[in-house]
């Protein structure tokens, strides 16, 4: 436990917090632990996949597991313990609420793979299925109700696909399957992408994709 004599709290330094970014062109997530907490400032120890937020970039943070989340303005950033630690300052805290679900941006680790109806079963019961899974670009398109992603040029509309979904580098799995609704031509840089939507979506899953877009939102307020 760590006292703050200026407000005569203790707060768990063990608490988990999540940082989201989208001041730049690409939102930046990540995880990390509670150094310090004061009645108007905050600092949390991040990986270095938060090393690219810079002073002054309005970010997001959560704890207890998106229940409580803060909107700040960054005030200072430096290494530290192999890391970084960020100090954001004039919080503005609340618990989670209930908004509009849009479709958003932002880097979620999948891995996909074509799949027939009895494997898409056997998948959703626990089954492993070693062969055929493609990893694309994790920066893509996100609502609560599906996903688009780059695809290899098998895909197409109408097939169903086994998804391995995560929120954030080394989180959670879930496993989720999805209906192809539409796929887009690619160019010579990228390649083709596809729309799809859920059909298979664990409730933490659910939550993580609204907890996620709710970060979102409000880093862009």
């Amino acid at each position: 436990m760590h006292y703050n004599p200026a407000t005569e709290k203790r707060y768990d330094m063990s608490v988990a917090a999540r940082i989201i970014c989208a001041s730049g062109n690409t939102p930046i997530m990540a995880n990390g632990t509670l150094v310090d907490r004061g009645e108007t400032q905050v600092t949390v120890q991040c990986d270095q996949s938060a090393a690219a937020i810079t002073p002054g970039a309005k970010v997001v943070l959560t704890f207890d597991e998106g229940s409580e989340r803060w909107t700040g303005v960054v005030d200072d950033i430096r290494s530290a313990d192999g890391g970084v630690q960020i100090r954001v300052v004039t919080p503005n805290a609340h618990a989670a609420d209930k908004r509009d679900y849009p479709r958003l941006h932002a880097g979620l680790p999948i891995q996909y793979r074509i799949s027939s109806e009895s494997e898409a079963q056997q998948w959703v019961d626990g089954s492993t299925i070693d062969e055929g899974w493609q990893t694309p670009d994790p920066y893509m398109n996100f609502s609560v109700s599906g996903l688009r992603f780059e695809v290899h040029e098998d895909v197409q509309a109408d097939q169903l696909l086994l998804v391995e979904l995560r929120i954030g580098e080394g989180a959670e799995s879930w496993r989720t399957t999805a209906k192809v609704i539409r796929v887009f031509e690619g160019d010579d840089q990228r390649s083709p992408t596809a729309a799809v939507s859920f059909i298979h979506l664990p409730e933490e899953a659910l939550s993580a994709l609204s907890e996620l877009t709710l970060q979102i939102q409000d880093s862009l307020l």
